[in-house]
Parts: C-alpha cells; sequence; structure tokens
C-alpha cells in the first residue's frame, strides 16, 4: 500500500512538472487575464468649489467613464486604474472649473516564464475640461495682452475629427460644432507684433550702450541699432508682401519665435510640414458666462502610449483609437 502511495506521489509531481515545463507565458497566456478596474480615491475638495459642484464634476467623470467602457470594457492583461483629478479655477478661463479623468492601465507581462503585473505605466486614456492642456504649449509672449500659444502639430483624423500631436498618441478637442475656443494669430497681427517686440527691445540695449563715453560701448551701440534695422526690414518687406497677395488675415504659420537668425532670405512664414508652428489665442467671445462653472464648454480627449508596450497596452490603445464614442462625448458640451 505504502508502494501504491509513493507512486501516485510520484506520477503526480511528474505531470505537475511536465505541465509547468511545456505551459509558456506569451502574449495569448496574459490575453486571458481579466484585470480588476478600481478607483485611486479622489482627494477632498478645495474652496471655491461647493459640495454641490463637487458632486457634479465628480458625476460626470463617471459618466465619461460608462463612455470608455462602451470601447474597453474589461481590463485586458492589465489591472485598469480610474483617476479622477478635483475641479478647480481653470487656469485659461478663471470662471470656469477644470477638471480630469484618467484611466491608466497597468499591464502584465513575461518574468521568469510568469505572468507578473507592472506596477507603472505610460499607456493613458484621458478626458481633460475646460483646460487646453496637452493641446498648445506658451510662446511666452503676448499680443494686445492676451497670451500666444503653439497648437500641437497636426496628426491626420482620430475617428473623424481633427487630430493632434502624433499619430501614436492622438489628442482631440471637442467644442461646440459652430464655434471654437481658440483662434488663430493673423500674419497681420504677429508682424505688427514683431515690428513692436524688435525695436522696442533693440533701441533699449542699444541705449544702455549709449550711457557710456566709452568709444567701444558707443561701437557696439551702433551695431545693435544696425542689426535691429535689418531684422526690422525683413518684417516690413513680408508684411508688404503679405499685403500684396491678399495674406495679412490668414493664420500665422512660423518658425518659432526668437530662434530665426534674420538675413534677406528668411523667411518669416512657413507650412506645417516644415516644421512652422501654428499661433493660436484664446477666442473670449467663445465663453458662455451663463453656465454653471462645472459645466463642459470645451473638452481634451487623449490616448498616450500603447503603441510601443506590451500586448495588453497595445490592445487598450488600439479600441480605444477605434471604438470611443466621441459623439456621446461631445454632446456633453454645455450641459
Amino acid at each position: 500500500m505504502k508502494n501504491c502511495i509513493a507512486s501516485l506521489i510520484l506520477f503526480y509531481f511528474f505531470c505537475f512538472n511536465s505541465f509547468a515545463q511545456t505551459t509558456k507565458c506569451n502574449d495569448e497566456l496574459l490575453l486571458s487575464i481579466k484585470g480588476t478596474w478600481s478607483k485611486i480615491p479622489q482627494q477632498p475638495m478645495l474652496k471655491p468649489v461647493t459640495k454641490a459642484e463637487f458632486d457634479k464634476t465628480t458625476k460626470k467623470m463617471g459618466d465619461f467613464h460608462q463612455l470608455l467602457l462602451m470601447a474597453y470594457p474589461e481590463g485586458i492583461g492589465c489591472e485598469p486604474r480610474v483617476v479622477m483629478i478635483n475641479p478647480g479655477p481653470s487656469f485659461y478661463v478663471p470662471s470656469m472649473y477644470s477638471y480630469y479623468y484618467y484611466t491608466a492601465i497597468l499591464p502584465y507581462t513575461c518574468i521568469k516564464n510568469k505572468p507578473v503585473k507592472i506596477d507603472q505605466t505610460n499607456t493613458t486614456f484621458r478626458v481633460i475640461v475646460n483646460n487646453f492642456e496637452d493641446f498648445w504649449t506658451s510662446t511666452q509672449f503676448f499680443i494686445a495682452g492676451q497670451e500666444i500659444f503653439y497648437r500641437q502639430r497636426n496628426a491626420g483624423k482620430w475617428n473623424g475629427y481633427n487630430a493632434y500631436y502624433s499619430d501614436e498618441h492622438p489628442l482631440v478637442i471637442l467644442t461646440r460644432k459652430d464655434k471654437l475656443p481658440y483662434k488663430p494669430v493673423t500674419r497681420k497681427e504677429y508682424l505688427a507684433y514683431m515690428i513692436h517686440y524688435v525695436d522696442s527691445s533693440y533701441t533699449n540695449r542699444a541705449d544702455l550702450y549709449k550711457k557710456h563715453n566709452d568709444p567701444s560701448m558707443k561701437e557696439q551701440a551702433k551695431a545693435i541699432t544696425n542689426q535691429k534695422n535689418n531684422i526690422l526690414k525683413v518684417f516690413r518687406e513680408e508684411t508688404e508682401k503679405s499685403s500684396n497677395q491678399n495674406l495679412l488675415d490668414s493664420p500665422a504659420v512660423v518658425n518659432e519665435i526668437g530662434s530665426i537668425n534674420f538675413s534677406e532670405a528668411t523667411r518669416i512664414f512657413i507650412t506645417e510640414e516644415e516644421g512652422g508652428k501654428v499661433l493660436l489665442m484664446i477666442n473670449p467671445s467663445y465663453f458662455r458666462k451663463d453656465l454653471p462653472r462645472y459645466v463642459p464648454q470645451f473638452m481634451i480627449v487623449r490616448i498616450q502610449g500603447g503603441e510601443d508596450g506590451t500586448i495588453s497596452e497595445r490592445y487598450f490603445a488600439k479600441n480605444i483609437k477605434e471604438k470611443f464614442p466621441f459623439e456621446k462625448l461631445q454632446a456633453m458640451i454645455d450641459k
């Protein structure tokens, strides 16, 4: 009897060991893992947000999550995490609240032939309410008191919507269908600003050297003035050229401000395909003051990461890109 039991133990050990040796951790195994949705606790609300406003924004972010589930109903090969960033006055339009919904996925990968969860990821989906974050970057320049921004580069289409940033990490800005919360800086505005900026800044620099009796300082002031005049000539010639071609009211697409080496051959305006940057500013007439501060007046939607990640990160990105219902999210504008 003892010999029989010993034989059975050896038999089961052999079978288990053989199974372990033949079962490999691979993409198929990883995609068979069903992760569990979890939510990172929200931080306490901050003034001036009221309890009612906090609850309404939390509900709206819950609605965003339900739309995500239409494209990606369960965690495949990962543990999905939901993050809701509390409302607060928008940096760009302080009369509104901005807030953020994120989903990040913590993927499983194969380590020593076993599925192991990675506790960090660059693969996220986000909805940003009433904030231009990710859509543009500041130039640190102002025209008539309004800050000027570089729009992210054109990246084609995402589900029929204009996409920006890159093909791998596209973002879409959702607005009212008849109006935009931003407007282009025109060539006329840009040229007038740069002529004034160059004239005043170079004149001030030259004046500093002119105050000294040292002849070398006087020569330096003269050199700065000559440089100013050469630069102004380029901008004034472009103004005349754009005027003759009826292009002064067209959008300004430029090299990065301040990085141009000026000469008679300098091109002020170039195309996006050549690396030009579209200049934008906020459109104050877009924003409604009769709506509660928490209501989405525009939204940024972005998928980040996934293209070069694990199989589960690529699966997540693919499903969001192909199936997310933008039209249902856009229907929440002004509501």
